[in-house]
């Protein structure tokens, strides 16, 4: 580690006082500071003049000082002078994406409308001859009021040393990641940044749609044109300026098709005076692969609710890529978070949840006989905003095939009286069915029983069984899916098996 390069109480370029040291990693200090003449906190980043980086990363910042597009953090000075390379930014209170995104995936129209304030910042930014080139949930802060900024523009790429081939490709990719990750939770290149790993379809990343329910079909469609270079549907978006223009077109504007006005969601907030937090917890920047000016002052209105109901955080930071600590987070759960239990007398206790040790597709009347493999295990993660998916149907699915289901395994025969699932959508027709003294699941349909059944079922539903049986296998049989004709889709979000 390098030496602390400068002390509190310093002043720099005769007006910014330090402060406060928030964090020092890989050679690189982040102080608090005050600007004495305007009586503002500023943020500092130091570095050693003697730093490989120290000149790049200044030259970046002056680049990024020009950027005109209000939602990108100022750039107030850069420069190296003596022995201390320093930066110098606005201080924005308020959360990255990455502290939301610990407390799962935003609800859907606050995701497309934070991609679209990204994209349309970064489209500015590419006309005006700038790149970021390391877009990622700890380089967005969202303030109270649902404002966002963009933090580490040219400047993070230049601490890696990171570049690509294509900028405005990589900077596309880098938006539509920061959606896809808003939308289900999930990253879509492994565990990083504190989320669990998007699932695989057929080794293809899965479409959102795929993880979560609910995700309308046009901010589906342009994730996977924007990550995907041969998208099964349209052309890829290869630029911001695409990006943006198809957001536009997906994502409503302010206070049009129920989306609510900035206003009607503001509420006063307690002022925070001091950092509660120093620097986020970030990984190193993943590899890198080989618009129009406009105001940002829409802001993201439904994150404004979700900061506020949060709490503000107020973040010493703006190169915080350049401070990589922690890892991924633990790859999600497989297996159902409930337990079984056994009254005194060692027998199941009546209504107890029994463990589920894992989750399969079932589609036997299909060839090949799958039906979104890679997507099982989202039915018993114990959280209900992911969820097994059927694929579309663009014919009348009854007329099509008999069913499409997902069998759960419990490791065991146990006594079963119900079972509680919650479905993807409202209207689907549900069977439950199991399969007593079997030790593998039946090859075909006709080897199961029917235990119950539910028609036209919401979102939520509780199947009692006719009479309890004992069986290691139960399946959620789905003989009618929710949706138009052409439209069909159904599928499993969680699943919970009681005796």
């Amino acid at each position: 580690m390098q030496p602390q390069t400068v002390e509190p109480g310093a002043l720099l370029a005769g007006r910014y006082r330090v402060e406060e040291l928030l964090d020092e990693v890989v050679g690189a200090q982040a102080w608090r500071a005050v600007d004495e003449i305007l009586r503002r906190p500023v943020l500092v980043h130091t570095m050693p003049a003697t730093d490989p980086r120290a000149a790049p990363v200044t030259r970046a910042a002056r680049a990024a000082a020009a950027a005109r597009d209000p939602r990108f953090l100022r750039v107030l000075d850069a420069t190296v002078t003596g022995d201390v390379a320093y930066v110098i930014r606005e201080y924005v209170p308020g959360r990255t994406l990455t502290s939301l995104l610990t407390e799962g995936a935003l609800p859907v129209e606050a995701a497309g409308a934070l991609a679209r304030e990204l994209a349309e910042a970064v489209a500015s930014a590419h006309a005006e001859g700038l790149a970021h080139l390391e877009l990622l949930p700890g380089t967005v802060i969202l303030a109270p009021d649902g404002t966002v900024k963009v933090a580490g523009l040219a400047t993070d790429a230049a601490f890696h040393g990171t570049t690509a081939d294509d900028p405005a490709r990589e900077d596309t990719r880098g938006v539509a990641r920061i959606l896809y990750a808003g939308l289900t939770g999930r990253w879509p290149h492994g565990a990083a940044y504190g989320l669990p790993a998007a699932p695989q379809v057929d080794g293809r990343l899965a479409a959102p749609r795929q993880v979560r329910a609910g995700v309308p079909r046009a901010l589906d469609d342009v994730v996977v044109r924007s990550l995907d270079d041969h998208p099964r549907h349209g052309q890829p978006l290869t630029t911001p300026a695409e990006l943006a223009a198809a957001l536009a077109a997906a994502v409503p504007p302010p206070g049009r098709r129920g989306v609510p006005h900035p206003v009607l969601i503001r509420r006063p907030v307690e002022p925070v005076t001091e950092p509660t937090a120093a620097l986020p917890r970030m990984l190193p920047p993943p590899a890198t692969g080989g618009g129009t000016h406009r105001r940002g002052t829409r802001g993201v209105w439904v994150l404004a609710g979700l900061l506020l109901v949060a709490g503000v955080t107020l973040l010493g930071w703006q190169l915080v890529n350049a401070f990589p600590g922690g890892v991924g987070a633990d790859p999600p759960q497989t297996t159902s978070p409930s337990t079984s239990s056994t009254g005194p007398s060692g027998q199941p206790t009546p209504g107890a949840p029994i463990d589920i040790v894992g989750a399969t597709d079932y589609d036997p009347l299909a060839d090949p006989p799958r039906e979104n493999p890679g997507l099982a295990s989202l039915a018993v993660d114990g959280d209900t905003a992911t969820a097994w998916t059927t694929s579309t149907y663009y014919v009348e699915f009854a007329d099509y095939k008999d069913g499409v289901g997902l069998a759960v395994d419990l490791g065991s025969p146990q006594p079963v009286a119900e079972v509680g699932v919650d479905l993807v959508g409202s209207g689907s027709d549900v069977e439950v069915r199991v399969v007593p003294g079997a030790v593998a699941l039946p090859a075909d349909i006709d080897g199961w029983e029917v235990a119950g059944s539910a028609e036209d079922a919401g979102e939520r539903v509780d199947v009692p069984l006719t009479s309890p049986v004992t069986t290691r296998y139960v399946l959620i049989w789905l003989t009618d899916l929710p949706g138009p004709v052409g439209e069909q889709q159904g599928g499993v979000a969680e699943v919970e098996v009681r005796t």
